[in-house]
């Protein structure tokens, strides 16, 4: 529980899960409180994972984590954040283990993009990981994704010498024949998280979000955590 990261899913038990349907329900606007119990209660194979989100405290006791429904209020889904008790998480999948399981769950949302991105990746040295609508779709059948929806992509160097600016150009060539745009985020050893395009732009520094705090680091600096 301690090497959690931002995007991990977690599974609660009903201990857990009551007591994070408490805490969002003091955070959810009013229009979303009736999907609360859907969101957060739902049991079993179908259950929607929290996701982990930046901390803004460190508590040994609880994690703030974020719901997200696949029902939209006004045009815009349904999220909602929550704390979670520590002793109610049942099970937590980095969105890497998510792809590398990826065939027990039937046949996923996006599976043809997914795994030309899973192909390309191995092939440069990269660890593939998806998160977002994409990876909610995967994990519960659930409708999550809809056409215009984007692939929330997680890698981090999976070798020394991983091919980061070879991947990215085969994921951008990937992205036009699925007619899937993609957002990727590149993952430092120290779990902070960036937009992959960034370090081949011409910009000096890049803005990075850690589990507890936001920072710029210069391109340079940046790339030594890789």
């Amino acid at each position: 529980m301690d090497m959690l990261q931002r995007h991990d899913f977690l599974f609660l038990s009903r201990e857990g899960a009551e007591f994070a349907r408490r805490s969002a329900y003091e955070r959810a606007p009013e229009a979303g409180r009736r999907f609360i119990d859907e969101l957060i209660l739902c049991p079993g194979p179908g259950q929607i994972p929290a996701i982990v989100k930046r901390q803004e405290e460190r508590s040994p006791d609880t994690i703030e984590a974020g719901f997200s429904s696949y029902r939209f209020i006004d045009g815009c889904r349904f999220r909602v954040a929550a704390k979670i008790p520590r002793n109610g998480v049942l099970k937590a999948i980095t969105p890497f283990e998510l792809v590398r399981d990826m065939d027990k769950y039937g046949d996923p949302p996006r599976k043809e993009a997914v795994l030309r991105l899973y192909k390309a990746a191995f092939e440069n040295g990269v660890e593939l990981g998806v998160y977002g609508s994409t990876a909610l779709g995967i994990v519960t059948s659930l409708p999550y994704v809809r056409p215009d929806s984007d692939i929330d992509v997680l890698v981090r160097k999976n070798e020394a010498d991983a091919d980061l600016s070879g991947f990215y150009r085969e994921a951008v060539g990937i992205g036009k024949v699925c007619r899937t745009p993609l957002d990727i985020e590149i993952q430092t050893k120290n779990g902070y998280g960036a937009k992959l395009k960034e370090l081949f732009s011409e910009q000096a520094t890049v803005l990075a979000k850690g589990l507890y705090d936001v920072r710029i680091f210069g391109i340079d600096e940046f790339k030594e955590f890789l």
